[in-house]
């Protein structure tokens, strides 16, 4: 224990991480009367995904309206809203969540954007019934949310490790400080998880640190995963150049109504030319757009471009007006979007020369099973936002930083009342000195130690292999073999513990353990479903099969570590689910609006 200090905290929450569920979740609980600490890894409001979304947030038309928006579409009820999310996730989500967010959404929305507009970020009405903004905006407003209250104290660079059980029981977090390799405990009488969720793709457009460490540490203490074959791929993310990979600027010019270019495959021919008439025009006007493109671009194989070449120059110089007219409204500046400059990327289409793009992942579906009140199998433990799976099924259909400030509330809400009727659940000091040694000093000599970033990049390899937008049983247990292999190697080579100052290993180490865990749970699930549903597509399973598959997969961990499978069947209790099968994702899209 000699190389590593420890401090020690007490409170009645501890909330896991810094962006917009975990601030909703701390600032909720703090309401009740709880004292709370939220646990962050990154900067609270600097850091996670939200900083870097396309910052849109949306609520029902009528709300919008009352909000003096006189162009909102006054249609879009929270009905219509519940219906969408229920159709959209292919009748996975559960109903009495869909309800909850239609439900929520006007108020807790308005709510958050009345205190940005306090502090000066700007709003701009999309209709029918949304806002767009900037990402950094939405950092600040959540920065301001938390500092604004005395009631939450909160620790940045704080990477939870684990999870404290006693008997089935949260009991609080272990973590480290990763700037001092400081140890930290927090105890406490109920822990939310809102740290996000896991892309383990090699190219993507969110934070690179997306490794389900949340997930993985609720499994490993007991709670259940469930939907983790459901991923989301945003189509239209830049390759090169270099300078820009990973930003969605190109998504948000094709969905923004500018300069339409085609979109090529590396032979020259238009992707578009493969899409049903109906089916494309349906992409343009529904929530529908990111599946049905994905379908088609997963299709096409390899790279695609957005070439210019057919689009008049004053219409594609109006488009550029256009464009910085907006970024300068949401964000004050032009030509730039997430503090990247663009105009490299219009001097381009100058040169006549193409965006390279592909598909990227954005967004996980799958997360900790949570009931109505975002509780887990675990008593006092409860997760929220992206951690949590549940209210969007196969296909998410409507705004994530909407949903976070709903699933948020809801979490510290009843995580306060549940941690206000509850007495301090004690682990047991053996269990604990075992625990916290394992991270102070590690186990076996350091010269036995893998190389973690190597796996680390094998696991992404895998899931780029097998885990990709179009799926087919072989590639899949290739896949899954590769990550059980990564997950033998782990369990049996040696590691030191965490190093004073700030240890790459150490960090390293956690994020593969966590990544391979969440993997392996997703690959299996995708294995079990051998149909095609939402953004889990198969080109060995193409039916959507109501008959055998309109369940909810879910992952439990054995003692030994193995992972197991089993089934929920989803709320249905308002409306009845389709029965039957449909040839394909699009005949089952045909049947919705």
């Amino acid at each position: 224990m000699d190389t590593c200090e420890r401090y020690d905290l007490e409170g009645d929450v501890v909330v896991i991480g810094g962006s917009g569920a975990a601030v909703s979740a701390a600032l909720a609980a703090a309401e009740v009367g709880a004292k709370v600490i939220l646990l962050s890894k990154g900067k609270v409001g600097r850091s996670g995904n939200a900083i870097i979304s396309t910052a849109n947030i949306s609520m029902d038309g009528e709300s919008a309206y009352r909000m003096g928006e006189k162009r909102a579409d006054r249609r879009i009820t929270p009905k219509k809203i519940f219906e969408g999310i229920v159709t959209n996730s292919f009748f996975l989500s559960e109903q009495y969540h869909a309800a909850a967010f239609a439900e929520n959404c006007g108020r807790a929305v308005k709510d958050f954007i009345e205190t940005g507009r306090r502090i000066g970020e700007r709003f701009i009405f999309i209709p029918p019934s949304g806002w767009i903004t900037s990402g950094r905006a939405i950092g600040r407003i959540n920065r301001y949310r938390l500092r604004s209250t005395e009631s939450v104290t909160f620790l940045e660079d704080v990477m939870v490790t684990d999870i404290l059980t006693v008997r089935n029981r949260a009991a609080g977090v272990l973590g480290v400080e990763l700037k001092s390799g400081r140890l930290i405990l927090a105890k406490a009488r109920a822990v939310i998880v809102a740290s996000g969720g896991f892309q383990p793709f090699s190219f993507k457009c969110t934070s690179s640190d997306t490794t389900g460490d949340g997930l993985a540490m609720a499994l490993r203490a007991g709670a259940g995963l469930s939907d983790m074959e459901f991923q989301l791929f945003l189509p239209g993310v830049l390759v090169q150049p270099l300078n820009h990979r990973g930003s969605i600027f190109p998504f948000l010019w094709y969905v923004g109504g500018f300069a339409t270019p085609d979109i090529l495959d590396e032979k020259g021919r238009r992707i578009i030319d493969s899409y049903e008439r109906s089916i494309l025009e349906k992409s343009l006007a529904s929530k529908w757009f990111k599946l049905i493109h994905a379908y088609y671009w997963a299709r096409a194989q390899g790279p695609l471009y957005f070439d210019f070449g057919s689009v008049k120059r004053m219409k594609y110089l109006v488009s550029v007006v256009r464009e910085n007219i907006l970024l300068k409204l949401m964000t004050g500046e032009r030509w730039r979007y997430q503090g990247e400059d663009f105009r490299d990327l219009h001097e381009m289409v100058k040169r006549g020369e193409r965006w390279k793009v592909s598909m990227s992942s954005e967004y996980s579906m799958g997360g900790i099973l949570v009931e109505r009140n975002m509780e887990t199998s675990v008593e006092g433990l409860f997760a929220c936002g992206e951690a949590a799976s549940g209210f969007f099924g196969a296909f998410r259909g409507e705004r994530a930083l909407t949903e976070v400030l709903i699933e948020g509330e809801i979490a510290g809400r009843e995580a306060a009342r549940f941690a206000m009727g509850s007495s301090f659940a004690e682990p047991g000091r053996e269990w604990l000195a075992e625990r916290i040694n394992m991270i102070a000093v590690g186990k076996g000599k350091e010269a036995q130690m893998p190389d973690y970033f190597e796996m680390s990049a094998e696991l992404e390899r895998l899931a780029d292999y097998g885990f990709g937008a179009l799926r087919r049983e072989e590639t899949m247990r290739e896949a899954l073999d590769g990550v059980r292999k990564v997950r033998e190697a782990l369990d049996m080579a040696a590691y030191r513990g965490v190093k004073p100052g700030y240890d790459t290993l150490f960090i390293e180490r956690v994020r593969v353990e966590n990544l391979a865990i969440c993997l392996e749970a997703g690959l299996l699930s995708a294995l079990k479903r051998r149909e095609s549903r939402g953004m889990h597509m198969r080109s060995d399973y193409e039916e959507v099969d109501n008959e055998n598959f309109l369940y909810r997969s879910v992952v439990s961990l054995r003692e030994d570590g193995r992972i197991e499978l089993s089934r929920k069947k989803p709320d249905c209790s308002v409306i009845e689910p389709p029965s039957g099968r449909e040839a394909g994702i699009i005949d089952y899209i045909r049947r919705y609006p």
